[in-house]
């Protein structure tokens, strides 16, 4: 039984590097994704959220 629990720690340390890797490969894709999104929100409004740096007053 003591060789199985040993195995099974030995599984679980890449098994855990293999998902976080993957979980950080999603939350960077739907960050990308939600990025892309409000440029084209952005675009299709015919402006942007800061506006442009010209037209702020005290620049």
């Amino acid at each position: 039984m003591c060789q199985a629990s040993k195995w099974c720690d030995r599984q679980k340390a890449p098994s855990r590097a293999i998902l976080r890797a993957i979980e950080l490969r999603v939350s960077s894709r739907y960050f990308l994704l939600c990025k892309m999104e409000q440029w084209l929100q952005e675009k299709a409004s015919g402006g942007t959220r800061c506006g442009n740096i010209d037209e702020q007053p005290g620049l």
